[in-house]
């Protein structure tokens, strides 16, 4: 994990400022991290993400890829590359950046060197800050040096491919997404009316209260009481009626979502290249697939109600205002602080998340290759030895898990920190104004329950923007079957071409 503070304050500033600036790319499968952090570099020069491009010239299989390749492919696109074994206090000395082989069976992108700490991008885990002492015991000491040259700027190749690349991903949401959401649009549009409906019917809580406590409770009004007490149970049952049949549209939703969109997927995978499958793990298949179901989230009927709660508060903040300048601006302060928070944690999350991808697979892969291979095992009477590998495995494994729940705890608690420091200063400003006269109490009570009603639309919307955030890593691993060429066959022609060749022996003897 990138550690943000040391970035900021420790040590001497990054040459790519107080926001470390330098790409990073997410790698596909596990043995992909070579082509990926060629790419790294080509995009550091100004190409766009050409991944796709490296990995179908690295010639990748189930063992990765070799440096020598990756030093072939950086020569043909017009790099000066040269592979040293070094030590540490030779780094420095090398064009940065550069790629490193890391972990004894993995590559990463070094892009910022000195005497006390190392900065890498890599492929699997974002980009991250090691100690120098952390690093040299991971590093083999191999680099791969690469120095653009005037070939690689005139290269029109490289941008053809970047620009292929964009449209073939713009393609997928045309080609996958947009036809299913498409075919149930009548639905989505029910369940966007209920949603709206049952903002709408929110927003009438603050009136009811502001007239209860100013014209009812003040003015003794019993009649009025009773027709606000009537309005406000069918305001009631109006809700639970609305939400009922919102659920029940979302149910119908998922379900025609989840068959139409992981019917597409497993046709896609079927129809790939058998060269796909040979250079790809078992268990790299079987978490794509999960990745695939995991997207069922986007059906949550919270989501619509989350991107409604972001139009909505527009609306709200006039209306804090028009009640009280001096409280609408603490609501627009703590509304800011929220946003701040979430956007800071945003890319942290994000790495968090690849990480605790990439280890569940490893653990999986470690468990699938005991169970298929057990007698094996049993006859070499390894099980002790694959227990202990496993076990290694998997607690790297429940620690990525661990340290992306306490990342989603800090985050859960800075923000509730800024929700209890704005509400008791909406609280005792607002008591004040009161007191003072400026405000009634029915206005002071619908303003806090109209503040209330804004800051949880405001923690939805953050919690919706770091749920979107971790889909985005399974969106890039789904997305990426979508993006691989199907295998075109026509099976009846393949039946003519062998009906039609003729086997003729002439001359033959056999002995038995």
């Amino acid at each position: 994990m990138k550690d943000f503070t040391k970035t900021i304050f420790g040590g001497k500033m990054s040459p790519y400022g107080l926001v470390d600036r330098f790409p990073h790319i997410q790698q596909g499968a596990s043995m992909d991290c070579g082509p990926t952090s060629l790419a790294i570099i080509f995009r550091h020069y100004g190409v766009d993400n050409v991944k796709h491009l490296f990995t179908q010239l690295a010639e990748i299989n189930q063992e990765g890829t070799s440096l020598y390749a990756l030093l072939e492919i950086a020569e043909n696109y017009g790099f000066k590359a040269e592979g040293y074994e070094l030590d540490y206090d030779y780094l420095p000395q090398i064009q940065l950046p550069c790629i490193a082989h890391y972990e004894g069976q993995h590559f990463v992108v070094i892009y910022e060197a000195n005497d006390n700490f190392v900065r890498v991008s890599d492929p699997a885990f974002g980009k991250v800050r090691y100690s120098k002492e952390e690093f040299a015991n991971k590093w083999s000491g191999i680099v791969l040096e690469l120095k653009p040259t005037e070939a690689f700027y005139q290269n029109a190749e490289l941008a053809e491919a970047g620009k292929k690349n964009k449209e073939e991903k713009r393609s997928i949401f045309q080609q996958i997404y947009w036809p299913i959401i498409k075919e149930n649009k009548r639905v989505l549009g029910e369940i966007l009316l209920f949603s709206l409906l049952l903002e709408l019917v929110g927003l009438v809580m603050p009136l009811f209260t502001q007239t209860m406590l100013d014209d009812v409770l003040v003015n003794q009004n019993k009649k009025l009481m009773l027709g606000l007490l009537v309005g406000l149970g069918l305001v009631f049952v109006v809700q639970v009626v609305l939400t009922y049949t919102r659920s029940m549209l979302m149910v119908h939703y998922r379900f025609r979502f989840e068959v139409d969109f992981m019917t597409q997927f497993f046709d896609r995978l079927i129809s790939l290249k058998q060269k796909y499958y040979d250079s790809r793990k078992r268990e790299e298949f079987m978490s794509r697939f999960q990745e695939g179901i995991g997207i069922r989230q986007l059906t949550n009927p919270m989501i619509i109600q989350n991107f409604l709660d972001i139009f909505f508060m527009l609306i709200y903040f006039p209306v804090l205002f028009a009640f009280s300048g001096s409280l609408g601006l603490i609501s627009l302060t703590c509304f800011v602080a929220y946003c701040v928070t979430t956007v800071f944690f945003i890319p942290i999350v994000k790495n968090l998340r690849s990480k605790v991808y990439h280890k569940n697979q490893a653990s999986l892969g470690g468990f699938l290759d005991t169970l298929l291979g057990i007698k094996t095992v049993k006859l070499l009477s390894l099980e002790k030895y694959k227990l202990v590998k496993w076990k290694h495995l998997h607690r790297e494994s429940i620690n990525s898990v661990m340290q992306d729940e306490q990342k989603q705890i800090l985050i859960n608690s800075l923000q509730r920190l800024i929700f209890i420091f704005s509400q008791i200063a909406v609280f005792w400003v607002g008591a004040y104004q009161v007191f003072t006269g400026q405000l009634s109490i029915g206005q002071y009570m619908a303003f806090s329950s109209i503040f209330m009603t804004l800051m949880n639309s405001v923690n939805s919307v953050s919690t919706l923007w770091m749920m979107m955030t971790q889909l985005t890593v399974s969106f890039e691993k789904v997305n990426e079957i979508f993006l691989e060429e199907r295998e075109t066959s026509n099976y009846q022609e393949q039946i003519n071409a062998c009906s039609s060749k003729v086997v003729k022996f002439e001359n033959v003897s056999f002995r038995y």
